[in-house]
Parts: structure tokens; sequence; C-alpha cells
């Protein structure tokens, strides 16, 4: 039985050459998306394998079955969301991928984990952890920025606040006044 190497050496090969399968009308209208779907109308050219138009899937594009499904790698590759997943993985067979919907800062903490337990990880490249952990250290300094300035502005805006309040007390004799300038020019407005 042949080694599962030149098997992925043999896969390899095969990809290269397989075409791309996509949807009949794919380029002729806006509406029509790349992802396969099989022809069904009576005169489809596609359908009918008529010369100068796109293969369709058939048994023969498919690869042999001890490779079918692997990464390039040679191992099995697994979808990694959480510490759980990696519990449940075997290093010498198997891959993580970890998926897209997860955050940075768990992301770090499952390429530590992963790299602890052994995994290779295979949608991830070699200083991934630290770009990560560099751009969530600006994020956070940017953010304690924020929040000084902020305190700033309200420490500012007492002490505006104060100096208003000191004023009003030492002065009555100005509130009456104020409140008198207010009401000529209401009267001002109303005669107009």
């Amino acid at each position: 039985m042949t080694d599962i190497k030149e098997l992925i050496k043999i896969k390899k090969a095969l990809d290269r050459k397989r075409p791309g399968f996509k949807r009949d009308g794919y380029g002729k209208r806006m509406r029509i998306t790349a992802e396969w779907r099989k022809p069904r109308g009576l005169h489809n050219k596609m359908k009918n394998k008529k010369a100068g138009h796109r293969r369709m899937p058939m048994p023969g594009f498919r690869t042999n079955r001890l490779v079918r499904g692997l990464h390039m790698t040679g191992l099995m590759p697994v979808k990694v969301s959480s510490l759980v997943d990696i519990a449940m993985m075997d290093k010498g067979t198997q891959g993580a991928i970890i998926a897209n919907g997860v955050g940075n800062r768990k992301r770090v903490i499952l390429i530590e984990a992963l790299k602890k337990a052994g995994i290779h990880i295979l949608n991830l490249k070699e200083n991934h952890s630290q770009k990560i952990k560099e751009a969530l250290e600006i994020r956070k300094k940017a953010r304690e920025n924020k929040l000084l300035e902020k305190k700033e502005k309200s420490k500012k805006a007492e002490k505006k606040g104060e100096k208003k309040e000191i004023k009003e007390e030492l002065t009555p004799e100005q509130k009456a006044e104020e409140e008198k300038k207010e009401k000529d020019k209401i009267l001002t407005k109303a005669e107009k």
C-alpha cells in the first residue's frame, strides 16, 4: 500500500488539474453567483457536455479515499472554538483550524493551549499571536487615553461649575440685576 505522503503529492497534482466548478451563466448575469449548482435546463449546453462549455463535477474528479478531506500537511482539519474542543483532539492525526467567529483575546488563549498540547494549527502563520497581542495593547492604551481625557474634561467642568456657584453665593445683588435685564429683554421683544 502506498504511503500517505505520496498520496498527498498525487492529490496536489490532481487539485491543480481539476477545473474550478462554477455555475452555468456565472459572469453573464450579476444575480448568478459562482457557487456550483447543477444545470437543469432541457437544452443546457453544460448539462449536455457540449464542447467549449465548463466541465461538471463527475466521479472521476474525486480524490483517493485515503486522502479525501485531509489537509496538505496530511492532517484531518478540525474546527476549534473553545478549550473543550482541544481536549478532544488527537495530535497525531488531527490539525486545528481556529473558527472565524473567535475574538482576538480568546484566539490568543487558544493558540497558546494548542502549542502546549503539541497540535498543529493549520490556518495561522508563525507570529500571529504576537501581532494580536500588540494590537490588543495598542487598543488598551487608546482606551486608557480616552478615559483620561474624559476625566480631565469632567474635572474642568466641575471647576467651572464651582466658580459659578461661588460667584452666585457671593453676589445676590448681581442676581437681581441679571433678572431685571432678562425681564427687560422680554419686554422689548414683546413691544417689537
